[in-house]
């Protein structure tokens, strides 16, 4: 007699670890409006995080899109009726990911990642999102953050300068743009006041508007650059 074939136990963890990534095959889903911008955030180059397949944290080589996640895991997981919300419109990785046979997870997972200059066709929000991208690079904060022993105030400032960039141009786009606020971390990553903590720091704004950046409370598992 054949030996039966594992099936899915439908357990969840896959689902409850992250949310997958996509790649270049998953543009219809966007492009067909099956999922909004509204569920994707971007992961900007030389951004802090972890990575499931190495289980450490790094810093990401290349951009990628991903969809959010909630307490439970991925977004669109409903963990009491443990099933996905987007099941038919599921991305490569969720339909290739089996944790009893793993091949054709890595074969999806060795495709090209799909980015935000493949789906965003607005011109004007385009040039945006390369502008910041050059302005509020990770190596260039991380340039200023090595420098500030040896700087003092004066690299303080030219972070402070990145940080309020990255936070008045969202503001810019949302306000001036018409552009949904939930569709900005999918346009801009995730906000640098937020991210600057995997660096031991964060941004306390004071009532004047001003930026104060200070030691994090919560220093663990944090990354400082040298030189």
């Amino acid at each position: 007699m054949k030996k039966e074939a594992p099936k899915c136990k439908r357990c969840g963890k896959c689902c409850q670890s992250s949310s997958p990534v996509f790649h270049v095959s998953d543009l219809p889903l966007v492009a067909n409006n099956h999922i909004d911008l509204a569920y994707l955030y971007t992961i900007r180059k030389g951004e802090y995080v972890w990575d499931n397949i190495e289980r450490k944290g790094k810093k990401a080589s290349k951009e990628f899109i991903k969809i959010r996640e909630s307490e439970t895991g991925c977004f669109f997981y409903e963990d009491e009726k443990k099933a996905c919300r987007i099941y038919e419109y599921r991305p490569a990785q969720c339909k290739a990911l089996f944790c009893e046979d793993t091949r054709d997870f890595f074969r999806v997972y060795r495709t090209p990642r799909l980015t935000r200059q493949d789906i965003v066709k607005d011109t004007v929000i385009s040039r945006l999102v390369e502008e910041h991208d050059i302005r509020c690079s990770y190596e260039e904060l991380e340039g200023w953050l090595s420098r500030v022993e040896e700087l003092g105030e004066k690299a303080v400032e030219e972070i402070i300068k990145l940080l309020r960039f990255d936070y008045e141009l969202r503001r810019l786009v949302r306000e001036k743009l018409k552009v949904k606020p939930e569709h900005l971390d999918f346009l801009f990553g995730r906000p640098m006041i937020n991210t600057i903590k995997h660096y031991g720091l964060e941004v306390k704004r004071e009532k004047d508007g001003s930026f104060l950046l200070t030691i994090a409370q919560d220093c663990s598992g944090v990354t400082v650059p040298s030189k």
